[in-house]
């Protein structure tokens, strides 16, 4: 397009590539390839742009993948701290079911709650080695080998607890016995002392 002479397809053209070669070399490219073939028939426009929207397609498609991919990433790092924290969880419900359970084997010596100590012992020890196992970062295998340590500390005390709980209840059994003939014997001595 000729102005007064002056062909303006050729002023822009050199202004913009001399503003922008710097800064955009994306788009100087863009406008040297256009203004340097200006005969692009409506075909090859079509075509050019229907290419440029598959390239923007694919790298959209490309930076999902991407994003998935650490979004990916974070639901399994978020799932493996919730079950860590769930086992957690249950090792301080076990702690304290097997506190309560030890007190109440030590005041009544019921089989049942021996029983429940037993079974709370094993549960907990099972589920700090579990947590030990399952811990990534090493400051935490440091409080869990604790954790795991002061388990294995408790079995010997556990299991004399359970041993003098059982001797005491046979020690129990023998003094009723001693009692109900103790008594056996009062009474036959009031019967006798009544009939006289």
């Amino acid at each position: 397009m000729r102005v007064a002479g002056v062909d303006l397809y050729s002023i822009i053209y050199y202004c913009i590539r001399c503003c922008m070669r710097l800064r955009f070399p994306a788009i100087v490219f863009f406008f040297e390839v256009h203004m340097k073939a200006p005969r692009f028939g409506i075909g090859s426009r079509i075509y050019t742009g229907f290419g440029i929207l598959l390239a923007m397609i694919g790298g959209l498609a490309l930076f999902t993948t991407s994003q998935m991919s650490a979004v990916k990433t974070g639901v399994v790092e978020s799932n493996r701290l919730f079950d860590q924290n769930r086992r957690n969880q249950r090792l301080v419900i076990e702690t304290m079911s097997l506190r309560r359970s030890s007190l109440r084997y030590s005041m009544d010596l019921d089989e049942k709650a021996r029983t429940e100590v037993e079974t709370r012992y094993g549960n907990g020890s099972k589920i700090a080695n579990e947590i030990l196992a399952k811990s990534v970062t090493p400051s935490r295998q440091v409080h869990y080998r604790a954790i795991t340590a002061s388990y294995k500390d408790l079995e010997p005390k556990i299991k004399t607890l359970l041993a003098s709980g059982e001797s005491l209840r046979k020690a129990k059994a023998t003094l009723f016995v001693a009692g109900d003939d103790l008594t056996a014997k009062v009474a036959n001595l009031y019967l006798q002392i009544v009939a006289k």
